[in-house]
C-alpha cells in the first residue's frame, strides 16, 4: 500500500498499480511490488503492508488497474 500526493501516483509504473483511491488528502494505492515502489518513491511516499481491508476498498471502490 503507498501512500502520498498525485506525485507519487505518476511516479509508480501502472503496471504496478492494482488499485487506487484518491481522496482530499492524497492518493492511496494498492501495488504489486512493495520493494520497486520504496526503491523508486523513496522517501516522498508512505509504504505499507496493505490490509485485508485496504485490499477489499481498493478493489471494490477504488479504480481498477490491469494485472
Amino acid at each position: 500500500m503507498v501512500k502520498g500526493d498525485e506525485t507519487v501516483a505518476r511516479a509508480l509504473a501502472p503496471s504496478a498499480c492494482r488499485g487506487t483511491r484518491r481522496g482530499p488528502y492524497g492518493v492511496e494505492i494498492l501495488t504489486s511490488d512493495a520493494r520497486a515502489a520504496r526503491e523508486r518513491l523513496g522517501a516522498d511516499a508512505v509504504i505499507d503492508k496493505a490490509t485485508l481491508e485496504d485490499v477489499m476498498i481498493l478493489m471494490a471502490k477504488g479504480e481498477r488497474h490491469a494485472a
